[in-house]
């Protein structure tokens, strides 16, 4: 295929994508006017928990198309989620030593572009992306999963660490397993929010995505309703 086709068909998919996208934020207007945000805050210098499957994630700036507008969002946003768990005293604390898996490609750490793809799909320390910069703008969101669903999470965030980066990724429920039981996801290219919603999909059939479509924001997972029950959406 010459350049000048190459440069077409990705205009007309990336046309396709802005389209569904304006008529989903047009859809969902009248939800995100009418949504009130069910959270709980905590003191920074007290002991705080994650747990393997809590969620870590920033909400984006509500202006992007077909997003659940979150007070206080920020450009694109991020997720990760937690694959070991830690307790400290404090929230930093607790972050330091936490470890989660996030799809990116802006490091907080280099302040730097993330271009080789083995970069992109990481394990890293939560404070990284969730440090105290964004202090009272973070969020920890706790899914009801059994043990065995949380490894299996676990596990198939694991089997991904070599796939891409793709900021125009959708969300995907018919990739989730291989062809061998449980044995991962096939490997694709993600955003840091499809990579989450797709994970928690295949796991146990949840859709954390708070109000429906192709394109899921962070903003949409925060928004997810799953979270309005005491204790699963806490903003740190």
């Amino acid at each position: 295929m010459s350049g000048t086709k190459r440069v077409a068909v990705f205009t007309t998919m990336l046309t396709a994508v802005i389209v569904v996208a304006i008529t989903t934020h047009i859809n969902q207007r009248k939800f995100s006017q009418n949504w009130n945000l069910r959270q709980h805050k905590i003191d920074y210098n007290t002991a705080f928990e994650l747990r393997k499957g809590d969620i870590l994630i920033r909400p984006n700036n509500g202006w992007l198309p077909g997003t659940i507008a979150i007070p206080e969002g920020r450009k694109y946003g991020h997720v990760g989620v937690v694959v070991e768990g830690a307790t400290g005293t404090s929230v930093e604390e607790t972050l330091k030593k936490a470890l989660i898996i996030e799809a990116l490609f802006f490091d907080q750490k280099t302040k730097k572009f993330l271009i080789h793809p083995n970069e992109q799909i990481r394990v890293e320390p939560a404070w990284t992306s969730f440090g105290h910069k964004f202090k009272g703008i973070r969020y920890r969101l706790r899914v009801p999963l059994s043990a065995t669903q949380t490894d299996s999470l676990c596990s198939l965030l694991k089997s991904q660490l070599d796939a891409s980066y793709n900021i125009i990724s959708l969300k995907k429920k018919s990739s989730a397993f291989t062809g061998k039981k449980n044995t991962g996801m096939n490997r694709d290219s993600w955003h840091c929010a499809t990579l989450t919603w797709s994970v928690f999909y295949a796991v146990a059939n949840l859709d954390i995505d708070g109000n429906g479509g192709i394109l899921i924001y962070p903003g949409d997972i925060i928004g997810s309703k799953l979270f309005d029950e005491e204790g699963r959406r806490v903003c740190f």
